[in-house]
């Protein structure tokens, strides 16, 4: 059994570094910890002028290719629409306090993702700042298409 340590970003010097790709080519690290939306702090540094990848925890599982993908350049985070408490009043925290720059949602094509993206939409709303936003929706049985 293997054990990974969750890289710190406070340990590289660059506490405002996003993902990236590893020099080995084989994936990415994050550069942030925790992940999930509910645990994160709001005034966390490496907000500042970041890119906002708010996902579907099951999204990542579904998509073989999403993390390599839609990943770098972005801080995750991690929620579930069914099962996570107040979304929108979290990330419209986030995005207030923050110099966000956009925010990108990626979704289940399932019904218990039907509010994400406007939870989302919402946050954003109530922020009262004016943000690139899209929406990326997963399919559990369709082939991609670029």
């Amino acid at each position: 059994m293997s054990i990974i340590k969750p890289h710190n970003p406070w340990e590289s010097g660059d506490p405002f570094a996003t993902s990236e790709r590893l020099e080995s080519g084989e994936g990415f690290r994050l550069l942030q910890w925790p992940i999930k939306l509910w645990k994160i702090s709001e005034t966390a540094p490496f907000f500042h002028g970041a890119h906002l990848l708010v996902a579907a925890d099951c999204a990542a599982f579904c998509h073989v290719n999403l993390h390599e993908r839609l990943t770098p350049g972005r801080i995750p985070l991690l929620c579930c629409p069914e099962t996570d408490f107040d979304i929108s009043t979290k990330l419209a925290k986030i995005i207030s306090i923050n110099d966000i720059r956009s925010v990108t949602v990626i979704r289940m094509d399932m019904p218990c993702c039907t509010n994400l993206t406007a939870m989302v939409q919402d946050a954003i709303k109530l922020s009262r700042k004016p943000l690139p936003f899209q929406t990326v929706s997963v399919f559990v049985d369709a082939e991609e298409v670029d």
